[in-house]
């Protein structure tokens, strides 16, 4: 989810040392952490040869997206009163290994089910049985696992609520966890920092009405800091011992701050729906000072994506009031360049060579040119998969990974 145009995404995320192939996706929003893939060699002149069904595998009811590295999949899924972690053969489908434990489904108002996307450590300075692999995961109530990737081995757990003092918010737990050197961050009323290895906590943070984000990790004249989006406000704090920094306050309906903060340059954007809009604000090293504030891009749950300093999302709820459309507005003013209806509340990806990745609500696939003169759809498979689509497609190695909330979970041949 044409004349080739190069995606600018100047976001200062810090990246650890890994052993990635260029065109895996080991976690969510990719290697990067900006929503970009960096794949150029995939086909999208669909009107010739439509994308090629590889396999199609059903992973159980919910949200969790794909994390693919080292020709493994790896997702979450809810059935029967469990939660499922899965590790696929990410060519073939085939089961490797999974793990359940017991698990609230937690569907108040929607299907419910897993949120969290897993997390692979493919850095040098982990051991694993699968070439130095270790895989995070985080459950809907809070049941967080550290794997060995290759295996299914469980090197460490927690429950985050017994172990932070974190009740379990209205809709799960949803945050995707994130790697910092030898560290693992997670946002769970407080945010907190984890030996990677062990497991051990190492600092929390003060205490916050809990979202459903993921931290960004960003510098800041030389420190390493973070970026989150509570159902407080916006937070930035340090990245090595959880200090509050700076807030803001960022108030949305039915507590639904979902979104996982953009960070470029010295400047954060942030985007929540039911009506709320958008901000975006300069980051001084000690307060955030607003540049824009308006109601021209409000995200329900995925974020939006930056290309050639335009952003392109999904503005409006995917149930309740209003009807969703796809809209572009321009990053340094806010203003809104156009707007598209028909697709619904769904998710998307971008792509290096200036292209969009859209998943309709629906389960339609659509290739569309990131132009801020307009709308440009250059492709589309229709129902790819069965059911509602929040997830954000995954583009890795020449494929295409696409999920719907009943858990269909579809893989698609777009290799040149």
């Amino acid at each position: 989810m044409f004349v080739a145009v190069v995606v600018v995404v100047s976001c200062i995320v810090f990246v650890t040392p890994n052993q990635t192939r260029a065109d895996d996706w080991p976690n969510w929003l990719g290697p990067e952490r900006t929503g970009v893939t960096s794949e150029t060699n995939w086909r999208h002149n669909w009107q010739v040869k439509p994308p090629k069904e590889v396999w199609r595998s059903k992973v159980g009811v919910g949200f969790s997206s794909t994390a693919i590295s080292g020709g493994k999949l790896y997702t979450l899924g809810h059935a029967g009163g469990n939660e499922t972690v899965f590790c696929l053969d990410a060519n073939t489908g085939k089961e490797i290994w999974k793990h359940v434990y017991p698990c609230a489904l937690i569907n108040r108002f929607y299907e419910g089910g897993s949120s969290s996307t897993p997390t692979i450590d493919t850095s040098s300075d982990v051991s694993g049985a699968a070439g130095g692999k270790m895989l995070y995961t985080l459950g809907k109530q809070g049941q967080l696992f550290c794997f060995d990737a290759g295996t299914g081995d469980i090197k460490w757990q927690h429950d985050l609520r017994k172990l932070l003092g974190s009740k379990v918010p209205e809709w799960g737990y949803a945050c995707s966890p994130v790697i910092l050197g030898d560290e693992l961050i997670i946002q769970a009323g407080v945010v907190a920092g984890f030996d990677k290895k062990t497991g051990k906590l190492k600092w929390q943070s003060e205490r916050y009405k809990q979202a459903y984000g993921s931290p960004t990790v960003f510098t800041f004249k030389g420190k390493t800091l973070l970026a989150v989006l509570n159902n407080d406000g916006l937070l930035v704090a340090d990245a090595s011992d959880g200090k509050t920094l700076a807030t803001t306050r960022w108030k949305t309906s039915f507590g639904t701050n979902s979104t996982t903060p953009m960070v470029v340059d010295d400047t954060i954007f942030i985007s929540t729906g039911y009506f709320k809009g958008c901000a975006k604000y300069k980051f001084t090293g000690s307060a955030l000072e607003p540049i824009y504030v308006n109601k021209n891009m409000a995200n329900h749950m995925n974020n939006t994506m930056l290309v050639e300093g335009h952003l392109y999302g999904f503005n409006g709820n995917g149930h309740g009031r209003g009807r969703a459309t796809f809209d572009c507005i321009n990053f340094k003013t806010g203003e809104k360049t156009w707007k598209q209806e028909g697709l619904g509340c769904g998710a998307l990806t971008a792509c290096i060579d200036g292209r969009l990745l859209v998943m309709s609500d629906k389960g339609d696939l659509v290739v569309v040119k990131a132009s801020p003169k307009g709308y440009d759809e250059l492709a589309r498979a229709k129902r790819v998969v069965k059911g509602r689509v929040w997830t954000v497609p995954v583009l890795a190695n020449g494929k295409i990974y696409c999920r719907s909330s009943p858990g269909d979970l579809v893989c698609l041949d777009v290799s040149k």
